[in-house]
């Protein structure tokens, strides 16, 4: 039997208000399941019906002959592969450049070609932007290939129409060895990460076609970052990881000097005037002219944010009806993930902070310009946050307009959201799979998988989960699973959370703590 005081003690603590207004960081970041979750949980459907090879991303598109989309699955192994969306579900291969990337068969393996995105016009231009690992040895064969590329198109005057890539065949070498300090990795071998624009004929990326925007040494094998976007604005957001090492040590991302530990802001257009005497002339960008540090000598003018440990997972709500917010995932060390939106010259802490907390409970002094993360998650309810999307569709009738952001968990396989509260604060929320099939219907009746590797997001505003049953880039066990709507799909908005986790642990704990059984 309970005694009476302990009781008392319970009650005053069911109480108590569950949700804190203070620093988020202090309070442990247990997601209450939503409310009504019988009728809020959602249902799987497996759409391409095949295991996939463990991929980074997923981008969907729609061809304006074309009435359903199509998606690009961007293997980490070096590949990218493309499904159309209707019911012959055609596949091609759009990029094969396996023997440039460097990646393993390692559980975990962050390297490998971790990202691609259509220029906005690539329906007319067929240009695509691809992130990737590459290594000195692999280079030097690119460039052995681009420069013989170059050379020819050149002699051919098959780029009298495009000055800025007869600028960048005549500049390659200077382009492809110019960046920064060379920074020698432990076992001997230099790494880089890639960012290149490929050239699309009939569909299909030449792999000789490359042209090198950015080539940034990777002093580690981790911290490479990867998540690339184009904003409604036009230009390329690229988001680079802080170079690995533990803790940033050399502090990388607070530098903005380099290029480790930022969002980076390109014009890529070739619509913009370089600035006079920038270094950009020689390369495949300008630099937009509101960019924050386009003017500070003490800064490259790319940098739009820094202060990032290795974020994965970046979108722009953007649809109609959006706000136009960039959200991103930032995955920490062993304090807290967060969820970031990205603002024009904000420093977002690393290694300063993890999330609004100082680096290992230590004092830290203020950091100009802050960008504050919008949530935090302790590492005792998140192992690496993987971000998604608003969800904008009409699938989820419970959810139109109120903007959720949905996200997930790597390691875990579970999806959470967050609401923006009427005082700018935000709600977080577990959104569960349907464990009861009943509820789906017959073509949504797939399992979920054991890790969330991405969130892909359809030209209709729906959202996908690419799932795999392990974290090795060269292994064939992932799946594009959409998320579904259950057959109730309640209409009820989103109320105010429960009691949290974190009381009701608290409670058990005292209770376990005394011995005591109900």
């Amino acid at each position: 039997m309970v005694s009476s005081t302990l009781c008392a003690a319970i009650l005053l603590m069911l109480a108590v208000t569950t949700r804190c207004n203070g620093d988020t960081a202090s309070r442990a970041a247990t997601p209450t399941v939503m409310p009504g979750t019988k009728e809020s949980c959602y249902c799987l459907e497996d759409v391409l019906e095949e295991d996939l090879y463990n991929a980074a991303s997923v981008v969907f598109h729609r061809k304006p002959d074309h009435e359903m989309d199509h998606v690009m699955v961007i293997e980490q192994r070096g590949v990218i592969a493309e499904y159309s969306m209707d019911k012959n579900m055609d596949k091609k291969t759009v990029l094969d450049i396996k023997s440039r990337v460097v990646t393993s068969s390692d559980y975990g393996e962050s390297r490998g070609l971790l990202s691609a995105v259509p220029d906005p016009h690539f329906e007319t231009n067929g240009r695509v932007f691809v992130y990737y690992s590459s290594s000195d040895i692999h280079a030097m064969k690119r460039d052995i290939l681009q420069e013989y590329k170059c050379q020819d198109e050149i002699q051919s005057g098959l780029q009298k129409e495009a000055d800025i890539k007869l600028m960048s065949c005549k500049h390659l070498k200077h382009t492809e060895f110019a960046w920064g300090k060379s920074v020698t990795r432990e076992d001997g071998g230099e790494e880089y990460a890639y960012v290149s624009m490929f050239q699309a004929t009939d569909g299909v990326l030449d792999p000789l076609s490359e042209r090198v925007l950015l080539r940034v040494r990777q002093p580690f094998i981790h911290g490479n970052g990867g998540p690339m976007l184009f904003g409604s604005d036009g230009y390329l957001y690229i988001v680079t990881g802080d170079g690995g090492g533990q803790d940033d040590t050399n502090g990388y991302a607070q530098s903005k000097k380099t290029f480790y530990g930022k969002v980076l802001r390109l014009d890529v257009s070739g619509s913009q005037d370089f600035p006079a005497g920038h270094s950009a002339v020689a390369k495949m960008y300008s630099v937009p002219k509101d960019n924050p540090f386009l003017n500070d000598a003490t800064a490259l003018p790319e940098v739009w944010a820094l202060g990032f440990r290795n974020m994965w997972g970046c979108s722009q709500d953007s649809r109609p009806g959006g706000s136009g917010k960039i959200f991103c995932a930032e995955t920490g060390t062993n304090q807290f993930d967060e969820i970031n939106v990205i603002e024009r010259g904000k420093n977002y802490g690393w290694n300063v902070k993890e999330g609004n907390a100082c680096r290992n409970s230590g004092p830290c002094g203020p950091i100009e310009n802050e960008g504050v993360p919008i949530h935090n998650f302790k590492h005792n309810s998140s192992h690496a946050l993987v971000g998604g999307f608003v969800y904008r569709g009409k699938g989820f009738s419970w959810m139109d307009g109120q903007g959720l952001y949905v996200f997930g968990d790597v390691i875990s396989g579970q999806t959470f959201m967050l609401k923006e509260e009427s005082n700018m604060a935000w709600t977080d929320y577990r959104w569960p799979i349907c464990s009861d099939l009943d509820l789906c219907s017959g073509h949504a009746k797939a399992r979920p998988l054991q890790h969330l590797l991405a969130f892909g997001q359809d030209t209709s505003g729906e959202l996908y989960l690419l799932m795999a049953r392990d974290l090795v880039p060269t292994t064939k066990t992932a799946k594009l699973l959409k998320m579904v709507p259950n057959k109730t799909n309640s209409s009820s908005r989103l109320q105010s959370p429960p009691p949290s986790a974190t009381l009701i642990g608290l409670i058990l704990v005292m209770v376990k703590s005394m011995n005591m059984m109900f």
